[in-house]
């Protein structure tokens, strides 16, 4: 029974790689990169997003300021306000 256990996760681990590689594939900017490079690429890319929605949601303990800042001139220039 325990190596059945073994082979079935082995089996999961295998899908759940091939999926990996083929969502990355997806990404326009890193198609044409070998897979350990874009798998690098898109964790540092997941790991912005992920601060991002932290700081944007405020659980994180960076401030939104910190990193953006309203453009009041882009309102001004507008002819129908």
């Amino acid at each position: 029974m325990y190596l059945y256990m073994c082979i079935t996760h082995v089996k999961d681990k295998l899908l759940i790689e091939k999926i990996h590689r083929r969502f990355t594939r997806m990404i326009p900017e890193l198609k044409h990169v070998p897979y350990g490079d874009r798998l690098t690429k898109y964790q540092k890319i997941r790991a912005d997003l992920i601060e991002v929605y932290k700081t944007v949601h405020g659980l994180s303990s960076m401030k939104l300021e910190t990193f953006f800042e309203e453009d009041n001139a882009v309102w001004q220039q507008n002819s129908w306000t």
